[in-house]
């Protein structure tokens, strides 16, 4: 039967609160064809996720309906138990509270996360013949520098695809941490080896039921977008981690740091930013008198907000994430190198071979017969 995850606003609600409607839940989960399965009580945050067992979305809102008052946020999501579990961590090896509710089951701490995404960019020249082997001895010490740093300050791997990671922290101390201790070995990596060893890196905190489908769906989101405009071995934080960043940045762990805080109202321009990227990244037309048109705000206003966020100009911005893009085409080996140009939003296949030339030190037709 499959699993859903839900959030309840619990401002105001006692222990015997909670423990009073969980009650009812299981007098009547029967009757609903519903399951309990866990339920966290995050009193910081005046929250609570329940897990069940149900037919379906609409089971679980009837039963809720019937049982308690607890405002139901409606925000329901389909979730595997794995899944859960590697975000907060292993069920079995969480010690159940004592405190009222006196039920199994009853998880009497935060079910907040902080996300860290970090995607490793090594010279693409590196890659080829004949500094094959030196790259893959690089890829395995960096993998052990990330894997200790995460061992080290208790990160779970969500996930860990070629050279993107996504990683999950109960602690926000502890995420802030790990990334600095990741920048620093990168750094001493790069000195020790004598080849640039970059990457970027994003982190955000958060619920795991929200506005999204997904499990930390919208934490996840924003935490890819922040390391996708993050310079070379940057850091940039949610608004949500500015507090915690702020209680510990005097700490000899932040000397000499690449770190940035964004405002909530620099990730509203930031969400703005990549919902036109994603929709018009390969257009032509697509350049910064476009974007002011969208976006309802003077030239010198874009160009001040996209330079805080990446460092770039937007039209050196827009320029960064065509090439982007067209190296994962050329990767997957989608049409000629003109045809990918021309696909990628550039109007000159010559153009395009200095640009990517300029950025990934190889020529584009050079990188696509390395691959085939």
């Amino acid at each position: 039967m499959p699993i859903f995850m839900d959030i309840h606003d619990t401002t105001g609600a006692t222990p015997e609160d909670i423990a009073t409607a969980h009650q009812k839940d299981l007098a009547l989960q029967d009757k609903y064809k519903c399951k309990f399965v866990y339920f966290w009580h995050d009193i910081p945050n005046c929250t609570g996720f329940c897990v069940f067992e149900a037919p379906d979305k609409e089971a679980v809102i009837k039963l809720h309906n019937k049982t308690h008052n607890i405002i139901l946020s409606n925000q329901i999501i389909e979730v595997e138990l794995s899944v859960v579990e590697s975000f907060l961590g292993k069920i079995a090896n969480i010690a159940w509270s004592k405190k009222k509710p006196p039920f199994d089951g009853y998880i009497d701490g935060t079910a907040h996360r902080t996300i860290m995404f970090l995607e490793i960019a090594n010279p693409i020249s590196f890659k080829l013949k004949p500094n094959k082997s030196k790259f893959i001895d690089l890829c395995e010490l960096q993998k052990k520098m990330i894997k200790d740093s995460f061992l080290k300050y208790e990160g779970n791997v969500i996930s860990w695809k070629n050279n993107c990671i996504l990683t999950s922290f109960l602690l926000e101390k502890n995420a802030l941490k790990c990334s600095l201790n990741i920048q620093e070995k990168f750094a001493n990596l790069s000195v020790e080896k004598d080849i640039k060893c970059n990457f970027s890196m994003g982190l955000s905190s958060g619920a795991p039921v929200t506005t999204s489908d997904n499990l930390f769906g919208d934490v996840i989101k924003l935490a890819k977008k922040l390391a996708n405009i993050a310079g070379e071995n940057q850091i940039l934080l949610s608004s949500s981690l500015g507090k915690t960043y702020n209680e510990i940045k005097f700490g000899t762990e932040f000397k000499n740091s690449s770190i940035k805080v964004l405002s909530s109202r620099y990730e509203n321009f930031l969400n703005q930013l990549f919902e036109t990227f994603e929709k018009h990244w390969n257009e032509e037309e697509l350049n910064i008198n476009s974007m002011v048109a969208q976006f309802g705000i003077s030239r010198a206003q874009l160009y001040r907000k996209i330079i805080y966020l990446t460092g770039y100009s937007p039209n050196n911005l827009i320029r960064e994430i065509r090439l982007k893009n067209a190296l994962k085409l050329i990767e997957i080996q989608k049409g000629s190198i003109s045809e990918i140009a021309y696909e990628s939003g550039f109007n000159n296949p010559s153009y395009f071979s200095k640009c990517f030339n300029k950025k990934f030190g190889i020529l584009p037709s050079d990188y696509a017969n390395s691959i085939v």
